[in-house]
């Protein structure tokens, strides 16, 4: 599986798909870009995401889902999930979403999961 490599400006400026939490949004609450996640916002986009995630394999489109988002918006996404699998809460949930989009090439193109283990390994 080959993506097409985005410029920054191209990546922000990218389209989300519908039912996705915004590039800023996540970006800010998993913490990509910052010294740390902010888990006050973590409720409401794990919750967006939840539903799209779930509603995308419900109708066998997660592959596609993946391969419609960049690099640094998948890295986003699992950065957030590793978030809250720390929390007993979310835990479960997490780590079921993370396995299942590990499981999809498209999301794991690149090594997004692995960067992101290893991004919220060094966060406080």
């Amino acid at each position: 599986l080959v993506l097409p490599l985005l410029s920054w400006a191209e990546a922000a400026s990218a389209e989300i798909p519908a039912g996705l939490p915004s590039r800023a949004r996540l970006a800010r609450a998993g913490g990509l870009g910052r010294p740390q996640a902010d888990p006050s916002l973590w409720a409401d986009i794990f919750a967006e995401l939840r539903h799209a995630l779930l509603n995308a394999n419900r109708e066998g489109q997660l592959e596609s889902l993946g391969a419609s988002l960049d690099f640094d918006y998948r890295l986003s996404v699992f950065l957030l999930l590793y978030k809250t699998s720390s929390t007993r809460i979310r835990q479960n949930v997490s780590q079921e979403l993370i396995q299942r989009l590990i499981d999809c090439d498209s999301w794991a193109a690149g090594g997004a999961p692995q960067e992101a283990a290893e991004i919220a390994a060094s966060q406080p």
